[in-house]
């Protein structure tokens, strides 16, 4: 199989990965470039140009589950189906169950979701505010 090379650095994703996650994800863990590069998360990312526009996670949780962490697209390229894609290439990229946690008031992702055949299987709160969990069974 041939290779694909690009003229950004791992690096240079990771870090925009980080910036990405932590400008729009409202998380309590602040992610640095290293986080991205050695954590147990597989980040697929759309690049336009030099600048990463949309990224996802995913997560192996169990043998039969996988998690879907950090979806996030940059304000710019909103509304135009980029997070219902990055959502379709993670799919792609496992065989399992598939399990999200979005917030509540989240409801760009919570359509996504929804559209994809996930179904909302439990609430909870977390610190401060509410999150739905979604699984799509295999």
């Amino acid at each position: 199989m041939g290779k694909i090379f690009t003229t950004m650095s791992v690096v240079h994703i990771a870090t925009q990965i980080a910036e990405m996650i932590n400008s729009y994800n409202k998380l309590y863990k602040v992610y640095s470039t290293n986080d991205i590069l050695t954590g147990t998360i597989d980040y697929f990312v759309e690049i336009v140009g030099d600048k990463v526009v949309g990224c996802i996670g995913l997560e192996r949780r169990t043998l039969r589950v996988y998690t879907i962490r950090h979806l996030s697209v940059l304000q710019n390229y909103r509304g135009k189906g980029l997070g219902k894609k990055l959502i379709g290439v993670a799919l792609e990229n496992c065989n399992t169950d598939v399990e999200m946690m979005i917030r509540e008031g989240n409801l760009a992702s919570i359509r996504a979701a929804l559209s994809m055949n996930f179904n909302a299987v439990s609430v909870f709160t977390n610190i401060d505010h509410r999150v739905i969990k979604f699984l799509r069974r295999r």
